[in-house]
């Protein structure tokens, strides 16, 4: 297979996308509400259960995209 222009252009939207998608999503992550009111509570700890959050975020990329830092990193790396 040969890599011409419009397969490298195509990579650059790609990764473009990918890029903005990453940036501006999080992982939100619950305890399950069996454990926190269900059967499960009986056997979950008090402590545990006083010192856990009711929701932990988690950002997908380690900071905010300035521009097309990322993708011209990217390029420069590859």
């Amino acid at each position: 297979m040969q890599w011409d222009v419009s397969n490298s252009m195509r990579a650059d939207v790609l990764l473009q996308r990918i890029d903005s998608f990453l940036s501006n999503h999080e992982l939100k992550l619950r305890v399950p509400k069996e454990i926190v009111s269900g059967e499960l509570l009986p056997y979950i700890p008090k402590f545990l259960m006083q010192n856990i959050p009711a929701e932990i975020r988690v950002p997908l990329s380690d900071s905010k995209p300035v521009g097309q830092g990322k993708v011209q990193k990217a390029r420069q790396e590859g």
